[in-house]
């Protein structure tokens, strides 16, 4: 069975809305288990807040940070679920390779190569704060918007 490392930054994270939905179900069958803290590896990334969905997106460039997140591995079943999620055949997200550096658990220190959704780059993303990290409170926003939406 092909497993894939995936690296979440935002709703995916242990805890929040979409965890719960796709992630925690998967660990529970065994599909998905989780590997740890993680971060970027280079600082290329930039991260803004939707400001109608409150999801966050993330996108490459030239001035941008490091980016803290989690690495999950998932089954081919998992991933496929994933891309419905975010959009991809939509280009909502883009499904890309970048290296990931593990911060806790068995493989601490460890660069791995990790599955990430990024957003595609746009003015109107250009214009938005910035924020560090995808914070609980952003998500009960986010969770609300989407239950008002029934996405």
């Amino acid at each position: 069975m092909t497993k894939y490392f995936v690296f979440v930054y935002g709703t995916l994270k242990r805890g929040l809305f979409n965890f719960e939905t796709y992630l925690k179900p998967a660990i529970e069958q065994g599909k998905v288990s989780f590997v740890g803290a993680a971060r970027t590896s280079h600082a290329e990334f930039r991260m803004v807040l939707d400001n109608k969905g409150f999801y966050p997106c993330l996108f490459r460039v030239a001035d941008g940070i490091h980016v803290s997140g989690e690495v999950f591995c998932v089954d081919n079943d998992t991933l496929v679920a994933l891309d419905r999620l975010e959009q991809v055949d939509k280009d909502l997200y883009r499904r890309e390779e970048l290296d990931v550096e593990l911060l806790d658990g068995e493989r601490k220190g460890m660069t791995i190569k990790s599955l990430v959704y990024l957003t595609p780059v746009t003015e109107a993303l250009l214009k938005l704060e910035r924020i560090a990290n995808y914070e609980p409170e952003m998500n009960v926003k986010f969770a609300n918007w989407f239950r008002e939406n029934e996405l």
